[in-house]
C-alpha cells in the first residue's frame, strides 16, 4: 500500500496547480468554454428526468446503486429500482468547485491521453475526482 501512496504523491507532484479563484473567474467570465466531463459513479445522487415507460409515477430522485456496461441502476427515494442510460438523468452535485483553494491539470500530455483515450476519465471519476474540460486541457478537483 505504501508504494501506491508514494506513486500517487509523485504523480500529483508533477501536475500544474491553479488557484481556485482564477478558475472560478474564468468559469464565470466564459462559461461556455468549460464542460464538466465527470462520469456518474456508485452512490451519486441523481434526478431522473426521463423515467422509463410505465414508471412515470415513480419518485424521480434517488441514488446510483450499480454501474455496468454503460447502464446505471438507480434506487429511487420511493424504493423503486430502475435501469437508466446516462442521458436519462442528471447527477446532483453539491458544488461546482472544490472547498479548498486549488485545481490541477497535467504537465505530461501522456496523462491527458490516458484520461481522454484510455478510460482515465472513468477511473478518475470512480476515485471521486471532478473533471472539467477546457480548450487548454483537463482540470481536476477532488
Amino acid at each position: 500500500m505504501e508504494t501506491i501512496k508514494q506513486e500517487a504523491r509523485l504523480w500529483v507532484s508533477q501536475m500544474n496547480e491553479y488557484p481556485l479563484e482564477m478558475i472560478q473567474i474564468l468559469m464565470e467570465t466564459i462559461p461556455n468554454e468549460w464542460q464538466e466531463v465527470t462520469l456518474p459513479k456508485l452512490y451519486d445522487k441523481v434526478y431522473v428526468f426521463n423515467l422509463p415507460e410505465g414508471c412515470e409515477d415513480y419518485e424521480p430522485s434517488g441514488e446510483i446503486v450499480k454501474v455496468a456496461d454503460n447502464k446505471y441502476v438507480a434506487k429511487l427515494n420511493d424504493d423503486n429500482t430502475i435501469t437508466l442510460e446516462s442521458d436519462d438523468f442528471a447527477v446532483e452535485r453539491d458544488t461546482i468547485l472544490p472547498m479548498w483553494g486549488c485545481m490541477w491539470s497535467f504537465k505530461n500530455k501522456a496523462d491527458e491521453y490516458w484520461m481522454k483515450d484510455k478510460d482515465g476519465i472513468k477511473a478518475m471519476s470512480e476515485c471521486g475526482f471532478r473533471i472539467y474540460e477546457h480548450e487548454e486541457g483537463l482540470f481536476l478537483r477532488h
